[in-house]
Protein backbone atom coordinates (compact mmCIF):
# COMPACT_ATOMS: atom_id res chain seq x y z
CA UNK A 1 0.00 0.00 0.00
CA UNK A 2 2.86 2.15 0.14
CA UNK A 3 4.45 1.75 -2.52
CA UNK A 4 7.57 -0.66 -1.45
CA UNK A 5 8.50 -3.34 -3.23
CA UNK A 6 10.31 -4.97 -0.46
CA UNK A 7 12.52 -4.63 2.39
CA UNK A 8 15.05 -6.58 4.91
CA UNK A 9 15.64 -5.79 8.50
CA UNK A 10 17.79 -7.48 11.10
CA UNK A 11 15.12 -10.04 13.51
CA UNK A 12 14.68 -8.97 16.64
CA UNK A 13 14.22 -11.86 17.61
CA UNK A 14 16.29 -14.18 16.39
CA UNK A 15 19.87 -13.26 16.08
CA UNK A 16 21.64 -13.51 12.86
CA UNK A 17 18.26 -13.62 11.39
CA UNK A 18 16.84 -11.59 8.93
CA UNK A 19 12.88 -10.53 8.15
CA UNK A 20 11.81 -10.09 4.40
CA UNK A 21 9.22 -8.55 3.12
CA UNK A 22 7.92 -8.16 -0.51
CA UNK A 23 5.12 -7.35 -2.85
CA UNK A 24 4.06 -10.70 -4.39
CA UNK A 25 1.70 -8.26 -7.01
CA UNK A 26 4.53 -7.41 -8.80
CA UNK A 27 5.38 -8.74 -12.39
CA UNK A 28 8.53 -11.34 -12.11
CA UNK A 29 11.18 -9.52 -13.20
CA UNK A 30 10.22 -6.40 -10.69
CA UNK A 31 10.39 -9.38 -7.85
CA UNK A 32 13.64 -10.12 -9.31
CA UNK A 33 15.12 -6.43 -8.90
CA UNK A 34 14.05 -6.33 -5.56
CA UNK A 35 15.65 -9.69 -4.06
CA UNK A 36 18.63 -9.05 -5.83
CA UNK A 37 18.42 -5.28 -4.44
CA UNK A 38 17.45 -6.64 -1.10
CA UNK A 39 20.10 -9.62 -0.75
CA UNK A 40 22.77 -6.66 -1.10
CA UNK A 41 21.48 -4.75 2.31
CA UNK A 42 21.51 -8.70 3.76
CA UNK A 43 25.47 -8.89 2.70
CA UNK A 44 26.53 -5.51 3.78
CA UNK A 45 24.19 -4.36 6.92
CA UNK A 46 24.82 -7.60 9.22
CA UNK A 47 25.69 -6.33 12.85
CA UNK A 48 29.35 -7.24 12.57
CA UNK A 49 29.06 -4.32 9.47
CA UNK A 50 26.87 -2.10 10.99
CA UNK A 51 25.71 -0.65 14.36
CA UNK A 52 22.19 0.91 14.75
CA UNK A 53 21.66 4.72 15.36
CA UNK A 54 20.42 3.66 18.97
CA UNK A 55 24.10 1.81 19.67
CA UNK A 56 26.17 4.22 17.67
CA UNK A 57 25.02 7.56 19.40
CA UNK A 58 27.91 7.49 21.89
CA UNK A 59 30.50 6.96 19.39
CA UNK A 60 31.00 5.57 16.03
CA UNK A 61 33.99 2.83 15.23
CA UNK A 62 34.00 3.45 11.53
CA UNK A 63 31.86 5.71 9.48
CA UNK A 64 28.38 7.61 10.10
CA UNK A 65 25.50 7.63 7.82
CA UNK A 66 21.86 7.84 7.95
CA UNK A 67 20.78 4.36 8.92
CA UNK A 68 23.96 3.89 11.87
CA UNK A 69 27.70 3.52 12.17
CA UNK A 70 29.38 1.31 9.39
CA UNK A 71 32.27 -0.42 10.59
CA UNK A 72 35.74 0.40 9.33
CA UNK A 73 36.67 -2.79 6.82
CA UNK A 74 33.19 -3.28 6.09
CA UNK A 75 32.04 -3.38 2.40
CA UNK A 76 29.58 -0.30 3.49
CA UNK A 77 32.28 1.63 5.16
CA UNK A 78 34.82 1.93 2.21
CA UNK A 79 31.76 2.17 -0.26
CA UNK A 80 31.02 5.30 1.89
CA UNK A 81 34.82 6.39 1.69
CA UNK A 82 35.14 5.68 -1.69
CA UNK A 83 31.86 7.09 -3.44
CA UNK A 84 30.58 9.34 -0.67
CA UNK A 85 33.21 11.55 0.99
CA UNK A 86 31.95 14.80 1.38
CA UNK A 87 28.82 13.96 0.16
CA UNK A 88 25.55 14.20 2.46
CA UNK A 89 22.79 11.93 2.36
CA UNK A 90 20.46 12.21 -0.17
CA UNK A 91 22.73 13.26 -2.96
CA UNK A 92 21.93 15.10 -6.06
CA UNK A 93 20.97 12.97 -8.57
CA UNK A 94 23.30 12.28 -11.23
CA UNK A 95 22.48 10.12 -13.71
CA UNK A 96 26.81 9.57 -14.39
CA UNK A 97 27.05 8.66 -10.85
CA UNK A 98 23.71 7.06 -9.46
CA UNK A 99 22.20 4.43 -11.53
CA UNK A 100 18.50 5.12 -10.52
CA UNK A 101 17.19 8.08 -8.72
CA UNK A 102 16.65 5.50 -5.55
CA UNK A 103 20.63 5.05 -5.29
CA UNK A 104 21.04 8.72 -4.60
CA UNK A 105 19.06 8.32 -1.70
CA UNK A 106 21.61 7.19 1.02
CA UNK A 107 24.64 5.23 0.85
CA UNK A 108 23.40 2.04 1.62
CA UNK A 109 20.46 2.22 -1.31
CA UNK A 110 23.38 3.33 -3.24
CA UNK A 111 25.48 0.31 -2.73
CA UNK A 112 22.53 -2.32 -2.99
CA UNK A 113 20.90 -0.17 -6.56
CA UNK A 114 24.43 -0.73 -8.15
CA UNK A 115 24.98 -4.17 -7.08
CA UNK A 116 21.49 -5.21 -8.77
CA UNK A 117 22.42 -3.44 -11.87
CA UNK A 118 25.89 -5.05 -11.51
CA UNK A 119 24.41 -8.29 -11.12
CA UNK A 120 21.88 -8.21 -13.05
CA UNK A 121 23.85 -6.47 -15.92
CA UNK A 122 21.36 -3.61 -16.62
CA UNK A 123 23.18 -0.61 -17.58
CA UNK A 124 23.91 -0.72 -21.20
CA UNK A 125 26.72 2.24 -20.98
CA UNK A 126 28.10 2.77 -17.69
CA UNK A 127 29.40 5.87 -17.34
CA UNK A 128 33.68 5.68 -15.84
CA UNK A 129 31.50 6.74 -12.20
CA UNK A 130 29.94 3.46 -12.57
CA UNK A 131 32.55 1.33 -13.79
CA UNK A 132 33.97 2.48 -10.84
CA UNK A 133 31.03 1.23 -8.61
CA UNK A 134 30.86 -2.28 -10.70
CA UNK A 135 34.88 -2.52 -10.20
CA UNK A 136 34.15 -2.37 -6.49
CA UNK A 137 31.90 -5.69 -6.63
CA UNK A 138 34.55 -7.36 -8.80
CA UNK A 139 37.66 -6.74 -6.53
CA UNK A 140 36.00 -8.57 -3.66
CA UNK A 141 34.76 -12.42 -3.45
CA UNK A 142 31.78 -12.12 -1.62
CA UNK A 143 30.41 -10.20 -4.10
CA UNK A 144 31.55 -12.31 -6.48
CA UNK A 145 30.52 -15.05 -5.85
CA UNK A 146 26.36 -13.82 -4.51
CA UNK A 147 26.62 -12.42 -8.11
CA UNK A 148 27.44 -15.77 -9.73
CA UNK A 149 25.29 -17.80 -7.53
CA UNK A 150 22.31 -15.67 -8.18
CA UNK A 151 23.14 -15.72 -11.72
CA UNK A 152 22.75 -19.56 -11.83
CA UNK A 153 19.26 -19.54 -9.91
CA UNK A 154 17.97 -17.95 -12.11
CA UNK A 155 19.78 -19.71 -15.01
CA UNK A 156 21.28 -17.11 -16.69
Amino acid sequence: RNGTLGMVHRSSVAAGSWVLSVDPAETDDVLVDTLVHEYAHMLTLRTEDLTSNAASRNGCDGVRIAIGCARFGSALAEWHDEFWAGTTEPASTDTRRFVSEYAASSVHEDLAESFMAWTLDQVLRPSPQMRERFAFFESRPEFVAARDAILARLDR
